[in-house]
């Protein structure tokens, strides 16, 4: 497979090819993209709305000296296919990422990830060239959600021309973001959107009377546009800012994409450029995609098209179960999830229950600044969050959530190592981050029925935010435990103690041989008569494969020592580091984290 999915064209190859050659690389490269997402998945939609506009965006700049920032960064396999990179190796270990990386190629010129950071990087590109005298173009590529995130807000409207080099923003517009969204912003580009049919006889007009005899004719009927625009057509939203507005043109069409990218670069100053590109295109399955199933992908069969077949035992299926039943008993209970709704298994909740449920895209600081503000006029909400998402709204936690003794009810997706998505996506420090905050609980079920019995008996009474922490992956379901700070297992030895969490340690229990076995499910605050238990061990194990050593592993040790421990600690846990991606068996054995090697270190075997 790996011949197949390298380009044998690159950037320098392009500023040489006629439309008709162009028009034949964006097909071959349409291939290539399928055959690797259905072999190692991936994100597919996003990556083939872009083609087009990759391979235009490469016939006019110099990526030698201009800066390309795709914002996110998934939708970037062409353009890495382009500067010779191999899809085969997507998504693998010791493979290529899915997203922009400066490690990885000295064409990425950022490391993407997560979304609506382009813009303010851009910026700071251009404004260090400016102050270098470098007249090379920054070029930033953003998607029509991750502008109505609040961080391209905070960089538009700081926006000065005049201390920055050359700088062209281009949004990729494709009418949805993950998946079909109904935001104003959407609104607002829809208003714009439908004006093409004006730009396309804009174009043939000026194409008729732009010329030697008749070019009177074109400028005095364009002054009399500008001036009519003025006193009878509302502003354009783009004309709060500092920019020259371009658009909408037509992205997936070659041509007309690199004459206004040219365009861009004549302008004297900033420029807007508004493209309408199709997401999904050239695969029917993902064009006809309305609700982000072809967003990201596993693999699959190009000829039958992806089928998502849920696990009925992994972590997001029971909690997804639980939060409909949550919201099935309780008229109060206000479900919010940002732009993850399909991926988090909730469609359902917002298709029966659609006056309580929201999803404000991406915008992760508004999410808990609107649930706190539910939770104070006594609603019930429920969040529905990744963890690596989570990051983002740290100060609204810490500073209103929490202070504002609000309860809310956080379920935290893909805890701990995820897998092939890589350094961006790891959910492993929603703990550590969580342990700094005062007035919160944390906790972490064991297995599927703890995660009914956290989340559908929530009381919305406790005067402080409550988070579950699920792991990406399948839960035992076997009932076996009930719901307490702790589950305590008898070992063959009285002096050594194994503390741990999450579905790897339950795995371990023939640790008993060696002593005895402490299963967490409350995370925070720490159970003050397990602490009190554990100082009578000489040697305690502190084992969490799910976060860094800096959360529960680091605050189990300050609480003893702060006892007067004088026994032996150990610490099983993640170092502080970005974790490459590749599966999260593979994360795990590779930093000997895995039950296997915690078994063979243990046992001596």
């Amino acid at each position: 497979m790996s011949d197949e999915i390298i380009s044998q064209y690159d950037y320098l190859d392009i500023q040489k090819m006629d439309e008709g050659q162009l028009v034949k690389l964006a097909d071959e490269i349409r291939k290539k993209i399928l055959v690797a997402v259905s072999s190692n998945g991936g994100h597919l939609s996003s990556n083939l709305g872009v083609i087009e506009l990759t391979i235009a965006l490469l016939k006019s700049f110099d990526l030698e000296s201009d800066d390309l920032l795709f914002d996110v960064g998934h939708q970037t396999y062409a353009f890495k296919l382009l500067t010779k990179r191999n899809l085969a190796l997507l998504r693998k270990k010791d493979g290529i990422s899915g997203f922009q990386d400066i490690d990885e190629s000295h064409f990425d010129k950022m490391m993407g990830g997560h979304s609506s950071t382009s813009l303010s990087l851009g910026m700071g590109m251009a404004a260090a060239k400016k102050l270098e005298g470098d007249t090379s173009c920054t070029v930033c590529i953003i998607g029509d959600a991750s502008l109505a995130s609040g961080i391209p807000f905070e960089a538009l409207n700081s926006f000065k021309k005049e201390k920055y080099s050359k700088l062209i923003v281009i949004i990729n517009d494709n009418g949805m973001s993950i998946s079909n969204t109904s935001d104003a912003i959407k609104g607002m580009l829809n208003r714009i959107r439908n004006s093409i049919f004006y730009q396309s006889r804009a174009g043939k007009f000026k194409k008729a009377f732009d010329r030697k005899g008749l070019r009177p004719i074109y400028t005095g009927a364009i002054a009399l546009k500008r001036k009519l625009k003025k006193v009878l057509l509302p502003t354009n939203y783009f004309d709060f800012f500092d920019f020259a507005y371009l658009g909408p043109i037509d992205g997936n069409n070659i041509h007309k994409t690199v004459k206004f990218i040219e365009r861009s670069k004549q302008i004297d100053g900033p420029v807007i450029l508004h493209l309408i590109t199709k997401k999904g295109k050239g695969y029917k399955y993902s064009e006809e995609d309305k609700i982000g199933v072809y967003h990201g992908v596993g693999p699959f069969n190009l000829e039958e098209g992806y089928t998502d077949k849920k696990d009925e035992n992994s972590g997001t299926y029971c909690a997804s179960k639980a939060i409909y039943e949550l919201l099935k008993k309780d008229p109060k209970a206000v479900l919010i999830c940002p732009a993850m709704v399909y991926n988090s298994i909730l469609s359902t909740c917002f298709e029966t229950f659609s006056d309580r449920c929201f999803d404000p895209g991406i915008s992760e600081e508004h999410v808990f600044d609107f649930a706190t503000g539910l939770a104070l006029k006594g609603a019930h909400p429920i969040v529905s969050i990744y963890s690596t998402f989570m990051q983002r709204s740290y100060d609204e936690i810490y500073n209103d959530a929490s202070r504002m003794k609000a309860d809310v009810l956080t379920v935290i997706e893909r805890s701990g190592l995820v897998g092939e998505d890589g350094s961006s996506h790891q959910g492993i420090n929603d703990l550590a981050l969580l342990e700094t905050i005062p007035n919160v609980s944390v906790y972490q079920p064991l297995e599927a029925n703890l995660i009914d019995e956290i989340i559908i008996n929530h009381d919305f009474s406790s005067m402080h935010p409550s988070f579950v922490r699920i792991e990406k992956g399948n839960y035992i379901s076997d009932k076996e435990y009930s719901l307490l700070p702790y589950i305590f297992k008898k070992g063959m030895k009285d002096d050594v103690a194994f503390i741990g969490v999450g579905s790897e340690f339950l795995k371990c229990l023939a640790l008993l041989e060696k002593g005895d076995m402490f299963f967490l499910t409350k995370l925070i605050p720490l159970d003050c008569g397990l602490l009190e238990r554990l100082l009578n061990y000489k040697t305690l194990v502190i084992y969490d494969p799910t976060s860094i050593k800096e959360g529960l592993s680091s605050n189990i040790a300050m609480n003893l020592i702060k006892r007067n421990y004088r026994g032996r600690i150990i610490i099983e846990a993640l170092d502080k580091a970005y974790y490459l991606g590749m599966k999260k068996e593979e994360s795990l054995k590779q930093v000997k984290l895995d039950a296997d090697s915690i078994l063979n270190k243990y046992l001596d075997r």
